[in-house]
């Protein structure tokens, strides 16, 4: 009788091959100069998988390692010059991590040297026999070469997407990124979005195909393609992308034939877009969940390493302009901070609709330890000299905030740079608001015409300011700021001239009725508003949402 056990047998030889795989893998990296230690490469790994630079306790976590430890590792690698440490600029307590371009050169090394140890593997077996070694590797995987979702796997492809993207030319950066998602996901189509700057459509801005992919589902990007699941503009608030991008959550649809997997494109708080992921409906649920999990993984990335690495290409800029802009349109562009700011607990959002030929509005902020300034300006006329108001008004607002100008001293050098250069002929209209968190205040100086909201456990009120002189005016005027009475939780709105002929009860009912929605999708909504209901074609329309954050909730204002 023999004492052979066949299953003990075959467990015995599946874990002597995954020996052999993963010592190869060791020793490729092994011959290094220099080579860092396992548990250096995974903290470089975690810490260039990053969606933005992490502290220690959260690659500790990442690598499953203690603090103090990770300390030691994190300190050894700076020393190398394969780790940056900087102090956190939400935390003088903190220090965030990022790789350096050695310590990336070390990453990509290591990836090709256990790739060519691998393939000499693979090479060492005669073609029938590699056949069927791959074979059994599929078949383990569960019938079919499904990515793989755990935790440490998707740490690798972050990292791999952030070092491909970083390496890529500005130009091919999107077209990276689609064609890594694809490959890693065996996606029949994959589809980035970017929002339209006035934050009301989702253009395609890169499309990769796999040959699977019929023509009535892969779609071109253009708009007169209405394939099932197709790459036409679409709005925010139509579909599946959009909702994935107002929730910030994946959102699956499937029509029997094809699933896709939309993921929110974020660099925080700003959504960029969705990412969309196309495979073939029927799949295990293994693989779906695998495509799922790489999907929300990697869009992350794309939000944040793209802005960057496509900078200086027109294609990101370009993909969000629902119409061609004007040279005035592109200098009011830009001149503005970005759409969204969170800092400090307060999260602030704004959106112009440009008249085109005047573009004679502008919102700034910024933020400093503590502290987040914010600003509404509107030139006060509508001839061609608005745009160099404003951007004269504004360039002298934020000379005077580095040089730590309270709001009245801020608004001085306003009038005097304006009335220096047009002797009182163009003027400039506006609000300054200054947010501090601890203690908490709110302070406010705006000129006639622009009018500020507070909402407030579902009752909107309209602040009651003095009226203050323009801008420009007489280059000598005086101004005072007004402290508001805040909490957390509240919000504040504050709308430029091209809201002054609406009713002030028409905005308080927009205004409560956004109560639910972050402050992105409110000023969109305000905006949205005023052109359905009046024709402000000849006058810029300008919303500014801030938003006091309870810490304790988390939750913007009622």
């Amino acid at each position: 009788m023999s004492n052979t056990d066949p299953a003990g047998d075959q467990l015995d030889l599946l874990s002597r091959v995954a020996a052999v795989i993963g010592d190869s893998a060791t020793r490729a990296v092994d011959q290094l100069p220099n080579a860092p230690t396992p548990l250096q490469l995974r903290v470089l790994a975690a810490v260039a998988a990053a969606p933005s630079p992490p502290n220690l306790t959260q690659i500790a976590a990442a690598v499953g390692t203690s603090t103090p430890t990770l300390s030691r590792l994190v300190d050894r690698l700076t020393a190398a010059g394969l780790l940056d440490r900087r102090p956190s600029p939400d935390s003088g307590r903190e220090v965030t991590l990022t790789v350096t371009r050695r310590g990336q050169r070390i990453l990509a090394d290591c990836d090709r040297r256990r790739a060519a140890e691998l393939q000499r593997l693979l090479d060492a077996l005669d073609p029938a026999r590699r056949a069927t070694a791959l074979a059994g590797f599929t078949a383990l995987l569960g019938g079919h070469a499904a990515p793989p979702v755990a935790g440490p796997d998707l740490t690798v492809l972050r990292s791999n997407l952030v070092r491909d993207l970083r390496a890529a030319d500005p130009v091919d950066a999107v077209d990276v990124l689609v064609r890594f998602v694809r490959d890693h996901t065996a996606a029949a189509a994959v589809c980035l979005r970017l929002v339209s700057h006035d934050g009301t459509t989702l253009h395609a801005i890169a499309v990769a195909r796999s040959d699977d992919m019929p023509p009535a589902a892969s779609s071109t990007a253009t708009e007169g393609d209405d394939g099932p699941f197709g790459f036409p503009p679409v709005g925010v608030e139509d579909g599946p992308p959009g909702a994935a991008l107002l929730t910030g959550r994946l959102q699956v649809e499937d029509d029997g034939r094809w699933t896709a997997v939309h993921a929110p494109v974020t660099a925080n708080p700003e959504a960029l877009g969705a990412l969309t992921v196309i495979t073939a409906a029927g799949l295990s649920a293994e693989h779906r969940a695998a495509v799922e999990a790489i999907t929300d993984a990697l869009a992350p990335v794309a939000g944040v390493v793209l802005p960057t690495t496509a900078r200086g290409a027109q294609a990101l800029d370009g993909a969000r302009r629902r119409r061609e802009w004007t040279v005035t349109a592109e200098m009011q562009w830009a001149q503005l901070p970005g759409r969204t700011l969170r800092s400090q607990g307060f999260d602030l959002a704004g959106q112009i609709e440009p008249a085109w030929d005047v573009c004679s509005d502008a919102y700034d902020w910024s933020a400093r330890d503590g502290a987040v300034a914010a600003a509404v300006l509107t030139a006060g006329t509508t001839a061609p000299g608005a745009p160099f108001v404003t951007a004269l008004a504004l360039g002298a607002l934020r000379h005077a905030r580095r040089l730590g100008r309270t709001l009245p001293e801020q608004a001085s050098l306003i009038d005097q740079a304006l009335y220096a250069q047009f002797a009182g002929r163009l003027t400039c209209d506006g609000a300054l608001v200054e947010l501090t968190r601890d203690p908490l205040g709110v302070a406010v100086l705006a000129t006639a015409g622009i009018r500020v909201f507070r909402a407030r456990r579902g009752r909107v009120t309209q602040i009651t300011l003095p009226e203050q002189p323009p801008w420009g005016g007489t280059g000598d005027s005086d101004y005072t700021a007004t402290a508001v009475p805040a909490a957390a939780g509240d919000r504040f709105v504050v709308l430029g001239h091209g809201f002054t002929d609406r009713p002030r009860s028409k905005l308080t009912t927009v205004i409560r009725g956004l109560s639910a929605d972050p402050p992105g999708p409110v000023v969109r909504h305000l905006i949205g508003h005023l052109l359905t209901t009046s024709d402000a074609a000849d006058q810029d329309a300008t919303a500014l949402c801030i938003d006091l954050t309870d810490p304790a909730a988390g939750a913007p204002a009622g």
